[in-house]
C-alpha cells in the first residue's frame, strides 16, 4: 500500500498561489516604484506650495481673503507629508514591518482626503477670485495708496501696475474716485506714475492710451490667480489618484505576509 506524500513549506519561503505577479518580492518591486514615483509628485507638490506663497507675494498681499494663500499652505504641507510617507513605506517594506506598512497605508488615506479638499477648494475659489480681487484692489487703490509712500499698500499697487501693466482696479478711471485724487496727493498727476507705458516722475499728468495703460490690473490679475489655482487643484487630484494606488498595493502587501506567516 502506497504511502500518502507530504510537501512542507519552509520558514520565510513563499508559498506559491496564483500567478507571479502577487508574489512577496512582486508586491515588494511595485511599491518600491511607486514609493520614487510618489517621491517624485510629493516634490512637484512641495516646489508647487513654495511658488504659490513666494511668488508674486507683493501684490498678492492685496487679496483680503485667505483661502489662495491657505490653499498654497495646503498643498506645501501635503507635499512634505507625501515626503515623509516615502521614506515610512520604504523603511515598512525593506523591514516586511506590518506595522509601518499599515501606518503607511493608513497616511496615504489621510493624505488623499487632503488633497481632494486642496483640489475643490482650488476649483470654487477660480470662480469667486476676480469678483474678490475687484473688492479688494477698489479698497486699496481707494482707501490705502498714497497715505504713506513708503507703506506696503503703496509699494504693493506700484509694483502690480507695473509688472502686469495695468492702470486701477477696473480701469484706470479708478483713480479719481481715490483717497489720493481727492486729498491732493496726486501732484496733478492723472493716474500714478506706475500706470505709465514707460515710468518716470511725473509721467502721470497725461492720461492719455500712447502714455498710460487702461485694463484694469484685476482683469489680468484674476486670470493669473485662477491660473494658478487650476494648477494647484489639478496637481492635488492627480496625486489623489497615484495615493489611491498606493493605498491598494499597501494593503495587497500586508495581507500577503498575514497568509505567509499563518
Amino acid at each position: 500500500m502506497a504511502l500518502p506524500s507530504y510537501s512542507y513549506h519552509q520558514p520565510g519561503q513563499e508559498k506559491k498561489t496564483g500567478s507571479d505577479c502577487c508574489s512577496l518580492s512582486c508586491l515588494k518591486f511595485f511599491l518600491y516604484i511607486y514609493n520614487i514615483l510618489l517621491l517624485l509628485f510629493g516634490l512637484s507638490g512641495l516646489a508647487v506650495g513654495l511658488w504659490t506663497l513666494l511668488d508674486r507675494g507683493q501684490f498678492l498681499s492685496l487679496l483680503t481673503s485667505s483661502t489662495y494663500h491657505i490653499s498654497g499652505i495646503l498643498v506645501l504641507v501635503s507635499g512634505i507629508l507625501v515626503v515623509g510617507i516615502t521614506v515610512l513605506g520604504c523603511c515598512g517594506i525593506s523591514r516586511e514591518g506590518r506595522g509601518l506598512i499599515l501606518a503607511y497605508c493608513g497616511l496615504l488615506a489621510f493624505t488623499i482626503i487632503v488633497q481632494v479638499a486642496v483640489g475643490i477648494t482650488a476649483y470654487l475659489y477660480r470662480a469667486k477670485v476676480h469678483q474678490e480681487l475687484v473688492v479688494s484692489l477698489n479698497n486699496s487703490f481707494s482707501q490705502e495708496y498714497g497715505i504713506d509712500q513708503f507703506n506696503l499698500t503703496t509699494l504693493a499697487v506700484d509694483d502690480l501696475q507695473t509688472t502686469l501693466k495695468c492702470c486701477g482696479a477696473e480701469s484706470y478711471e479708478d483713480w479719481r474716485h481715490s483717497l489720493w485724487w481727492s486729498m491732493g496727493m496726486k501732484d496733478n498727476n492723472k493716474v500714478p506714475d506706475s500706470c505709465c507705458k514707460t515710468v518716470s516722475r511725473f509721467c502721470g499728468v497725461r492720461d492719455h492710451p500712447s502714455n498710460i495703460y487702461y485694463t484694469g490690473c484685476a482683469h489680468k490679475l484674476s486670470r493669473m490667480a485662477s491660473d494658478h489655482l487650476l494648477l494647484i487643484g489639478s496637481i492635488a487630484l492627480v496625486i489623489c489618484a497615484v495615493e489611491a494606488c498606493g493605498v491598494v498595493l499597501s494593503a495587497r502587501l500586508v495581507m500577503k505576509l498575514n497568509n505567509l506567516e499563518d
